[in-house]
C-alpha cells in the first residue's frame, strides 16, 4: 500500500505481508518479491518502503537487513 507521510515528506510504500513457504526459502523467491514491491513503490512516487516484523522473526530480520533495510524503531499497538 501507499500512504502520505510527514516522516518521509511524501509517499511511503508499505509491505503488509511478505511470506515465502518454508520449503522455498533460500532460493531467491523472497528477494524477487521484495524487489517487485520496491519497484512498484518507486513507480507510485514513494521515497521510502516500510514493513513490520515481530521480535520473534529473527531470520526475517536477517533477510531484511541483508536487503539493506534499516531497523529504525518499534511498532506500538494496543488492544481496544
Amino acid at each position: 500500500s501507499v500512504r502520505n507521510s510527514f516522516f518521509a515528506d511524501g509517499y511511503i510504500g508499505y509491505i503488509g505481508e511478505l511470506v515465502v513457504d518454508e520449503s522455498f526459502r533460500g532460493n531467491g523467491v523472497g528477494t524477487k518479491l521484495l524487489k517487485n514491491a520496491i519497484d512498484e513503490a518507486k513507480k507510485r512516487g514513494c521515497s521510502v518502503i516500510e514493513l513490520d516484523s515481530a521480535f520473534r522473526r529473527k531470520e526475517a530480520h536477517k533477510f531484511y537487513l541483508k536487503n539493506r533495510f534499516t531497523n529504525r524503531g518499534y511498532l506500538f499497538s494496543k488492544d481496544i
